[in-house]
């Protein structure tokens, strides 16, 4: 029978006291859902504001559409990655729209 140190010797890949990671859990696969749901967010507002004036109302309701997609996905595959992308990207997007109009006089 070997012993800790032989599995793992110094200097191995798993430092002492780290868990092993399951497949579910690895951050890159996290950091890439919310990366393509800011990419592809990020791509259609500037193509709606740069088309004219009620750019940012367009740009807010497909934000509100895409918050519905990945809200089912976060459904579908029990993950919260989607559903926090999916809160992240309609907060920027109500963001976007607000700011893209005059507020006007506020007494």
């Amino acid at each position: 029978m070997m012993t800790e140190n032989e599995i793992n010797p110094a200097g191995g890949n798993k430092p002492a006291g780290q868990k092993p990671v399951k497949d579910g859990d690895k951050p890159v696969a996290n950091y890439k859902i919310l990366g393509g749901n800011l990419l592809v967010f990020a791509l259609y507002t500037i193509t709606a504001l740069s088309t004219g004036t009620d750019g940012g109302v367009g740009a807010l309701a497909i934000a509100a559409f895409q918050f519905v997609i990945c809200t089912i996905l976060a459904i579908v595959y029990k993950r919260s990655v989607w559903f926090l992308s999916a809160v992240l990207v309609l907060i920027i997007g109500f963001g976007t729209c607000v700011s893209t109009f005059s507020l006007g006089d506020m007494r």
